[in-house]
């Protein structure tokens, strides 16, 4: 009975063998190929929101801009490094 264990054991390596990089030639996953993912800066410092309680938007910064806005809850990040433009339209910008 111990050669049966082994030829049972060399049968299944063997099928793992064979159909396990047909497993990964299957072609894309849906909705390939996606976005790439992308993080910003985890060190931020502020975290705000309105005053008021009918606004449902949030907002962090790091570094000078605003690096994140969530709607409509906390936890939804929108926006990533949001940067603003400052002209007066003809002799100056800025980029905040």
């Amino acid at each position: 009975m111990l050669w049966l264990r082994y030829a049972m054991a060399l049968i299944l390596v063997g099928a793992g063998v064979v159909v396990g990089p047909a497993a990964f030639a299957a072609g894309e996953a849906p909705g390939a190929p996606g976005g790439g993912s992308s993080w910003t800066t985890g060190a931020k410092i502020a975290i705000g929101t309105a005053t008021g309680t009918a606004s449902k938007v949030w907002y962090t910064a790091a570094g000078g801009i605003t690096t994140e806005v969530f709607y409509p809850r906390a936890d939804v990040p929108d926006v990533q490094d949001l940067q603003y433009v400052v002209t007066d339209g003809s002799s100056f910008v800025d980029l905040e």
